[in-house]
């Protein structure tokens, strides 16, 4: 099983393009798997309240900022994983609400493995700044296509196979969105991979 998922990993890495950052990002992505992958939702198995911010370059105008507060919980008789998350990103003029909630289901492969499939969805707003703005002629056509509000329907997906000592898993973010094109209004799919292992050095 952990030969499947690693070699389904290295295929999804190799045949995914670069693409632009679209996704907020997070500084400790080892404690943040749950920013990107439905999967880990309900790994921790018991109730796990947590938030996470974000000030990149602080003091400059339009430097990156996120907030995100998360919950989610393991139902050990539905074998399953619920999770509902905010979150915010500033960028310059953009910024993004994003309100989601979370499912994943546990395959119970052994005593201690098991294999976890998830999907998210929820409301992606996004909008501009007007008071950032700065410009001579506010009634500019093109300047108002950036100044539009948008919302759309957001879904992720996601797979995670997790061992006592070895967790691997991938994901894809805004599934739906990939093809919605409205000037700056683009949401780029994403794709992520990850895979670590837990080496014990001492023995005691």
């Amino acid at each position: 099983m952990r030969r499947i998922i690693c070699i389904g990993m290295v295929i999804l890495t190799a045949i995914v393009s670069a693409k632009a950052q679209n996704d907020v990002l997070f500084s400790q992505h080892m404690l943040n798997r749950l920013a990107y992958n439905p999967a880990v939702t309900g790994s921790s198995r018991y109730v796990n309240v947590s938030g996470n911010f974000r000030d990149q370059w602080h003091g400059w105008r339009g430097a990156p900022r996120t907030t995100a507060v998360n919950i989610h919980n393991y139902f050990d008789a539905l074998r399953s994983g619920v999770k509902i998350t905010v979150s915010h990103n500033e960028m310059g003029l953009e910024q993004d609400l994003n309100i989601k909630a979370l499912y994943a289901y546990h395959v119970i492969l052994s005593e201690k493995s098991y294999l976890s499939l998830g999907i998210s969805g929820g409301i992606l707003y996004r909008y501009f700044d007007r008071d950032k703005i700065y410009s001579e002629d506010m009634t500019d056509t093109d300047l108002l296509l950036y100044l539009d509000k948008k919302s759309y329907v957001d879904f992720d997906f996601g797979i995670e196979y997790n061992t006592e000592h070895f967790i691997a898993g991938a994901s894809i973010t805004h599934l739906t969105n990939a093809q919605q094109k409205d000037g700056m209004m683009y949401i780029e799919r994403h794709y992520y991979a990850f895979a670590k292992y837990l080496f014990q050095l001492n023995p005691d």
